[in-house]
């Protein structure tokens, strides 16, 4: 009875584990993800436009001007291109590949789009360097990659929301009521993630002593069995570290991606301004829009929906109330998600399908500009050798 317990629970095992299984378990996560902002979504909606009229709100979303509309979908698109250009950028110094301009607009794209759809945003980045792995870039490199841009997002992103602050502290602090303690709670998880990136950026070797220490228990105590999971381990961090090491030889390179990112949060911090002065605000409102906005956007980061949807709508309506007129602070606030959010995720979706359908021919096109960046190849090792290798470089 235990053999043939044994032997079923191998074969769910090998079942499970097969790619079509995963990719059906991939679908049906992302597809209930779907379903739970679409419901998010409907809640909040329904809590916020049961009083008001929605004729009115039709027949101002009709009278919107255009020009304002499509400059807000400017900037939206704005936000995307800096994005490729970060991604480009680090894919030249940092891994030493120049790929096509297509492949790192497309990856923005995936990242938008699997960075809305999971909870808290977790599935972007994943997402990303699969993508990029198809495209032939090596997992460490891309590793790499997303911790910089994540590091510098979180970076420009408290910068921005506590400058505003305090800069303009009586509208902010007036107008955030309840969401003050959410504001709290997101400057300081992003606070750590922000340490978290630069700790494993730039001291890498801290992280790859915990993994290999730790996998050499496993090995111990017969927890994993196949050997070369640490030579596997040990080549990812050799070239981790190789990718880690061309940024500290490359601060040029480092204010450039931070320029980058914060344009692209400005990009995205001008959208509601424009959405304003498509439903008719005048111009006064520019530098308060954007330092709401700046907030908004700090404190809905923290938030655990698919797209921080429900609390951005609910705080833009509490927080733009003040600089936008009551009749058309919901208009303006359907308008501002529909640019920054929702019409981008529908062209995020499309673009994912044929980003990943067209992926297998995408690598013809990457060229090496550096040698340097070559995936770095270890003699054979066995586990012993290896060991003595981590017992002589631990003090």
């Amino acid at each position: 009875r235990k053999e043939s317990s044994a032997a079923s629970d191998v074969y769910k095992r090998q079942v499970y584990s097969t790619p079509k299984v995963k990719k059906q378990r991939n679908l049906l996560k992302y597809g209930l993800s779907v379903i739970f902002m679409l419901l998010v979504l409907f809640v909040t909606l329904y809590f916020l436009l049961k009083n008001a009229s929605l004729e009115e709100i039709r027949r101002s979303l009709l009278l919107a001007d255009l020009r304002w509309v499509t400059a807000g979908f400017a900037l939206m698109l704005l936000h995307q291109l800096c994005v490729a250009e970060i991604l480009r950028q680090m894919l030249i110094q940092v891994v030493g590949v120049d790929p096509p301009y297509l492949t790192c607009l497309n990856t923005a794209f995936i990242g938008f789009y699997f960075n809305n759809i999971p909870p808290s945003a977790t599935g972007g980045q994943p997402m990303e360097m699969y993508y990029l792995y198809r495209c032939k870039v090596d997992i460490a490199g891309s590793s790499i990659i997303f911790m910089v841009m994540t590091m510098l997002y979180n970076f420009a992103l408290l910068i921005y929301g506590i400058f505003m602050y305090f800069w303009q502290h009586t509208l902010v602090s007036s107008s955030l009521f309840g969401l003050k303690y959410v504001l709290i709670f997101s400057i300081v998880f992003n606070l750590g993630l922000l340490l978290m990136c630069f700790g494993l950026t730039f001291f890498p070797h801290g992280f790859r002593k915990a993994c290999l220490s730790t996998l050499q228990f496993l090995l111990r105590h017969r927890l994993i069995r196949s050997s070369h999971v640490l030579q596997r381990v040990e080549r990812f961090f050799e070239q981790y570290s190789k990718s880690a090491s061309q940024l500290w030889h490359s601060p040029a390179l480092l204010l450039r991606l931070c320029a980058l990112s914060f344009l692209q949060l400005a990009a995205l911090h001008l959208v509601p301004f424009c959405a304003g002065r498509a439903l008719g605000a005048d111009a006064s409102i520019f530098v308060p829009s954007i330092a709401l906005q700046a907030v908004l956007t700090l404190a809905a980061s923290g938030f655990p929906t698919p797209g921080a949807v429900g609390l951005t709508e609910s705080g833009f309506v509490a927080m733009f109330s003040s600089v936008i007129p009551a009749a058309k602070v919901m208009p303006a606030m359907i308008l501002t998600r529909v640019i920054n959010l929702y019409a981008f995720l529908l062209l995020s979706g499309l673009l994912t399908i044929l980003a990943f359908m067209t992926a297998g021919s995408q690598h013809s096109h990457m060229r090496r500009v550096r040698s340097a960046a070559d995936p770095v190849v270890l003699p054979e090792a066995n586990i012993s050798e290896i060991q003595n290798k981590e017992a002589k470089n631990t003090p």
